[in-house]
């Protein structure tokens, strides 16, 4: 059963994409039908699995009603949108959080929809809140689940959160307008925490769409938020293109405005956006005129905070760094070296001394390593346990590229 469950549920999140793709779904019209994987009474007694979302106006003859809560629509005949003993309650049981008429009601409402979703603790949770109100979701809802998603990460993107995924990207494609910065800046972070996490894998065409929403909203951005969607468009790995083009100028425009209200952590990150631009081909000769102002004027602040970062040494790194001294004698071993170039603190840094030969690093010299000891806290919690965090990898990627 648990199979077969699975199944329509990937079923379901692929014909979501398509009809999203497909037939101008992606706007997510107020009165779309949530048809869930989940059971639905019916006055029949029995349960029927409802499939896919649709918008209502294509159901012939059917109406949801004044009403703003959620309503589900079996997939067998003879149900009723909304029919049976539980048509106001959601899986577990408790009171669904509809919008209420008194407008302070539906504040709190919103606020304990907020809660429940931060409280989500597994896939199952997140994807029940998902799928019962994703309809009646506001940008912070969004940016919440995305953000709740980030964390349960190590799930490795099957099951119930990759469905989540697939839901999510079509939530923030139908409230991308309404987005506000803080929100663009959340949303893509948590992206790019779960981008490429195991099977997870969002969706390129909604990260320009982010990129262009941000440009649209620039104006309102605060320096943290501008470091942190900078920072996960390094983690992306992004491409240079004419939206990120005029994305990363806006940036800078912003960022050089506001210039005395970044912080320790966001100059941090900066740092690692600077290097990711020195380093990648494209960025590097295309870099817009005010993100070279950006570097030229902040850049060095910026080094200097990411180099001041509290660097603490594992008992699991001072073992190895003393196997590796017993094992080789030869071998001199600087533990928690700064990389000169990039400013990186590399966990030992272990030189061979000796002329050497052409095998060996060169003739002339000796040959140097550079041994990154990574323990449990590199890694996402859940799933295998083997999925480097987002932060263990871009520092990866950078140190390769020099």
């Amino acid at each position: 059963k648990r199979m077969l469950g699975f199944a329509r549920r990937k079923a379901a999140a692929a014909a979501l994409r398509a009809v999203s793709k497909g037939s101008g779904f992606g706007t997510l019209p107020r009165g779309a039908l949530l048809l869930t994987g989940r059971p639905c009474e019916q006055h029949h007694g029995h349960s029927a699995r409802p499939l896919l979302v649709v918008p209502s106006q294509l159901v012939p003859g059917l109406s949801l009603g004044g009403g703003a809560r959620s309503r589900r629509l079996t997939s067998s005949s003879g149900g009723s949108a909304g029919s049976g003993s539980n048509g106001n309650e959601v899986p577990d049981g408790r009171p669904e959080g509809g919008v209420n008429k008194d407008s302070g009601t539906a504040e709190i409402e919103h606020r304990q929809m907020s809660v429940r979703i931060v409280d989500c603790t597994d896939g199952k949770g997140l994807l029940g809140l998902v799928e019962q109100h994703g309809e009646s979701f506001n940008v912070l809802h969004i940016s919440a689940a995305w953000a709740a998603l980030a964390t349960l990460r190590g799930g490795g993107g099957t099951g119930d959160e990759g469905v989540v995924l697939q839901l999510l990207q079509v939530l923030t494609r139908a409230k991308m307008q309404e987005l506000g910065a803080r929100e663009v800046a959340n949303v893509a972070h948590s992206m790019a925490m779960l981008n490429g996490s195991g099977r997870m894998v969002v969706d390129d065409e909604l990260v320009g769409e982010l990129q262009a929403r941000a440009t649209a909203t620039a104006g309102d951005f605060d320096p943290q938020n501008v470091a942190n969607l900078l920072w996960a468009l390094a983690c992306f790995d992004t491409p240079h293109s004419q939206v990120s083009g005029r994305m990363v100028e806006s940036m800078a425009v912003r960022l050089l405005s506001l210039r005395e209200q970044l912080s320790v952590g966001g100059k941090s990150r900066m740092h690692q956006w600077l290097l990711f631009c020195d380093l990648h081909p494209e960025w590097r000769g295309q870099l817009p005129r005010s993100m070279q102002t950006v570097k030229e004027e902040l850049g060095g602040g910026c080094r200097q905070a990411f180099e001041s970062a509290t660097v603490s040494t594992s008992l699991l790194q001072a073992e190895v760094a003393k196997q590796l001294r017993l094992a080789l004698p030869e071998l001199e071993c600087e533990e928690e070296f700064v990389d000169p170039t990039s400013g990186y603190s590399i966990d030992i840094r272990a030189e061979r001394s000796g002329a050497g030969n052409a095998s060996d690093g060169g003739a002339g010299g000796g040959r140097v390593w550079a041994v990154e000891v990574d323990g449990p806290t590199h890694f996402l919690q859940g799933g295998s346990g083997r999925e480097p965090s987002k932060g263990t990898l871009l520092k990866r990627r950078q140190l390769e590229q020099l």
